[in-house]
């Protein structure tokens, strides 16, 4: 991508209309999980990559589409790597991500930002204990501990 303003204008776009699991738009999910990459000294590959981590599973984008708007392979290989494949159990996808080093900063950014309680606080009490189960487990196998949550 040229610059970051045109990775978030397509983050933008290719998420406009989203909700998150909270019913927040999803575009603030994305930018959070971005900035705690670049915060945390991450590449422009791991910051674009974070701005898209969710476009191939969740939008209609592709590989291909992604590399036309001009996200460089680097980050797409990133991307492709933090894409759940279909009929891939969440332990699974982690055990994967977690061979490719470059996308564990993206992953435990996502998964942290997916804890953050003003998310939580949203959800009924059940979906909430599973997804906190779920994200722990995913922050334990990325190597990094847990939060409180």
């Amino acid at each position: 991508m040229a610059d970051y303003t045109d990775t978030i204008d397509l983050a933008t776009r290719i998420h406009a209309g989203q909700k998150d699991k909270a019913g927040k738009p999803y575009i603030e999910h994305v930018s959070r999980v971005a900035e705690a990459v670049r915060a945390a000294g991450g590449s422009e590959a791991q910051v674009v990559a974070a701005y898209l981590h969710d476009a191939i599973e969740d939008t209609l984008e592709t590989a291909q589409s992604l590399r036309a708007s001009g996200v460089s392979a680097e980050a797409i290989t990133l991307i492709d790597v933090l894409t759940r494949r279909e009929g891939e159990d969440h332990t699974t996808y982690i055990a994967r991500v977690v061979l490719t080093p470059d996308a564990i900063p993206i992953k435990v950014a996502d998964t942290r930002d997916n804890l953050l309680e003003e998310r939580l606080a949203l959800l009924d009490p059940e979906t909430r204990a599973r997804l906190v189960t779920k994200y722990q487990h995913a922050l334990v196998q990325l190597g990094v501990r847990p939060v409180d949550a």
